[in-house]
């Protein structure tokens, strides 16, 4: 009898160990999930912060182009529901307005004031532009001192608009360049709306309106500088050979 106690000691002991080495590693297990989870997270948290970054001119935190390129989709597809739908109306119709801009005279800027006082005309310049943007609009640094302003939800009629709230932006005071230093910056923008022709929707793609609009900012140069050029399109504008021009 006192045998078999001792045995049944024995296995109770054992029992016990063998429970808190199993609690002991279902504890560490736990903790290692947690940790793995906790990982998992930051990895997340990290990949999203590369990807806005990626999305971000490093100089002035406006869009960049890749930003362009994965957002445009999405506008194009709205503008194609309106004019292939029921609300469709001549003249009114909603378009998305291309405002590509250039600072004039921006290297002289940087030969005479040096690189820093240029890197602050082009900080200055893209907040001078986000606040005079609308909560539709999009601001982009297209690369150097050229911007991309994207007008949403306007129509044709009323695009002129976005572009005239642009040169104004530049207009109603001096740029500070550091050392109590301003000077006048103005610049040269070019307009085009997609679509380009009201009443032929998909004639041309948006990567077209944008080369229309980027024609029509060194048209504006040409012209003088410190200005918009808009350029469009009717009915009776030859499509074909139209987009062989570009």
């Amino acid at each position: 009898e006192q045998a078999s106690t001792i045995v049944l000691l024995r296995n109770i002991q054992e029992a016990q160990t063998i429970l808190a080495y199993e609690s002991r590693e279902l504890a560490e297990e736990k903790e290692a999930s947690s940790q793995f989870a906790e990982l998992h997270f930051q990895l997340q948290d990290l990949n999203r912060k590369l990807e806005e970054q990626s999305l971000h001119d490093s100089l002035t935190g406006l869009w960049n182009r890749r930003y362009l390129y994965q957002s445009i989709p999405r506008y194009v597809a709205d503008i194609h529901r309106a004019y292939f739908g029921a609300t469709f109306e001549k003249g009114e119709s909603e378009c998305v307005a291309f405002l590509m801009l250039d600072l004039d005279h921006f290297k002289q800027i940087n030969d005479t004031y040096g690189h820093e006082a240029g890197d602050q005309v082009l900080c200055e310049t893209a907040r001078r532009l986000q606040e005079t943007a609308r909560t539709s609009d999009i601001v982009l640094r297209w690369g150097g001192e050229e911007f991309l302003v994207i007008g949403r939800n306007t129509t044709h009629a009323k695009a002129h608009l976005v572009a005239n709230r642009v040169q104004e932006c530049f207009r109603k005071s001096l740029f500070e360049i550091g050392g109590g230093k301003e000077i006048e910056i103005t610049c040269s923008v070019g307009l085009a709306c997609y679509p380009l022709v009201p009443q032929k929707c998909d004639a041309l793609s948006w990567e077209d309106v944008l080369t229309v609009a980027d024609e029509a900012m060194y048209a504006s140069k040409l012209s003088g500088r410190n200005q918009w050029v808009g350029l469009g399109g009717t009915e009776q504008t030859p499509i074909d050979g139209f987009r062989e021009s570009l």
